[in-house]
């Protein structure tokens, strides 16, 4: 009785081992995976009596901090929200040109004005006519390029739209899936990767609206 008691201990700890060190092995590869939380492993006692009779696996959980997971989810939509911003805002300073540059719309303005005043300084001047005529034009050509960049910048945003709400359908949609399978979801080793699918989905989700997160 003795030595079957001996080897069913020694069967406990290695099977302990085992999800140990499978455990120790996943969060040594998944280091560098910002969507993956560490991973620890609660042994338990086995008694048979008020003798100890091996080990057993308990609880596996992440090393898991709420808090930090909500402001993470703020940052990261608010970074999404700077990031187009300054984007679009960038493709602003182009299309209107550096103050004072030579295709800058303040400057060709200034000219088209400078022009008109030499002209009414010196109206029968052919020079002078022919300078508000060029700098006329080179303002319908500015503006006319303007409109063109604003309207692409439209169109492109309507895309980016439409293409952001299909990838949020999708993340969605995803969330759903996984919220299902975590309700059936019994033994800590499922729970707990499911539980890092769940965060990185709505850590996603985040980069295209506001999100806050309820846990139930």
């Amino acid at each position: 009785m003795a030595l079957t008691s001996a080897l069913n201990n020694a069967l406990a700890g290695l099977r302990f081992t085992s999800v140990a060190t499978a455990l120790t092995s996943a969060n040594i590869s998944n280091a560098p995976n910002p969507s993956y939380t560490r991973k620890s492993i609660n042994p338990v006692q086995l008694f048979a009596g008020d003798q100890v009779a091996g080990i057993a696996v308990g609880a596996i959980t992440r090393e898991y901090d709420a808090f930090v997971q909500r402001q993470l989810v703020a940052e990261i939509s608010n970074a999404g929200y700077a990031s187009t911003r300054a984007q679009f805002l960038s493709r602003l300073d182009q299309m209107f040109g550096a103050p004072g540059s030579a295709r800058a719309l303040d400057t060709v303005l200034n000219d088209l004005s400078g022009s008109f005043q030499t002209l009414q300084t010196s109206p029968e001047s052919q020079t002078a006519r022919a300078g508000v005529i060029n700098s006329a034009t080179v303002v319908a050509q500015t503006l006319r390029s303007l409109s063109s960049s604003v309207q692409s910048m439209r169109v492109d945003a309507e895309k980016g739209l439409a293409d952001a709400t299909t990838r949020l359908n999708s993340l969605l949609k995803d969330l759903t899936d996984v919220n299902g399978r975590l309700t059936t979801a019994f033994d800590d080793q499922s729970r707990v990767g499911l539980l890092d699918q769940r965060d990185n989905l709505v850590a996603q989700i985040s980069e295209y609206v506001e999100v806050r997160t309820v846990y139930d």
